[in-house]
């Protein structure tokens, strides 16, 4: 996103939201956002702000708009729940012989992917007991937040 860009966009928000900018307050709030939303294509934030303007009754922050951002690009990533089942559901299949459907938003998900690595094919297919399942969701839990931090990390330009 160029700066010029950002610029439309905040003047967007606040008009959006009925708020005033200062002129005061403009190089402060210009640079904040330049701070967060500066790798994030104009396009896809412009959506996401409209988006977020139908669906919320205040103002979103430049970090709010960031996190929609990450969870609008990778898609919300599975529950725990549904990564345990998503395991168990693929153990069952290849004991039984069997192929299954699997919903591409679960096994295909950059946490889940991550995890299978992490614990090792030959291990992550064979988890069965209470204390298996406790030590996975951990591991799945812990690249959760990995990957939400690297979406949350912004990529600094020279626009």
């Amino acid at each position: 996103m160029e700066k010029s860009e950002l610029q439309d966009l905040v003047q967007e928000c606040f008009v959006l939201f009925n708020q005033t900018l200062y002129e005061k307050d403009k190089k402060t709030t210009l640079k904040a956002w330049w701070a967060l939303m500066q790798d994030i294509p104009f396009e896809e934030a412009r959506r996401i702000l409209i988006s977020y303007s139908t669906q919320e009754q205040w103002m979103p922050t430049p970090g709010a708009l960031r996190r929609m951002w990450v969870l609008d690009k990778d898609g919300a990533a599975p529950s725990p729940h549904q990564f345990w089942g998503y395991v168990q559901a693929v153990i069952k299949a290849r004991n039984a012989g069997t192929t299954i459907n699997i919903r591409k938003e679960v096994a295909e998900h950059p946490a889940v992917v991550q995890t299978i690595e992490d614990l090792g094919a030959d291990v992550a297919w064979n988890l069965t007991t209470n204390g298996d399942r406790t030590w996975a969701l951990e591991a799945y839990t812990e690249n959760v937040k990995k990957h939400m931090a690297r979406g949350l990390t912004v990529v600094e330009s020279n626009a």
